[in-house]
């Protein structure tokens, strides 16, 4: 999952055109969950939003993994 607005630029400058990305956490500089490499489910746009809002948020998983740091 992710990497479509990365395409989408990509194939902006193949085409000499400028991709139109509405993506909120694009927009502000945050990685998506779904750019993050694993698996993520529930109410993603919630967490999302939090994100954009400054709020905290707490991922939970089975296994420990390293993730990227967030804002």
């Amino acid at each position: 999952g992710g990497g479509a607005n990365d395409l989408a630029r990509e194939v902006g400058e193949v085409l000499g055109a400028e991709p139109v990305v509405t993506t909120a956490t694009d927009a502000v500089g945050l990685p998506g969950l779904d750019t993050l490499g694993l698996p993520v489910e529930g109410d993603v746009a919630a967490v999302s939003r939090a994100l954009l809002d400054g709020e905290a948020v707490a991922l939970r998983a089975e296994v420990t993994w390293p993730l990227p740091p967030l804002p």
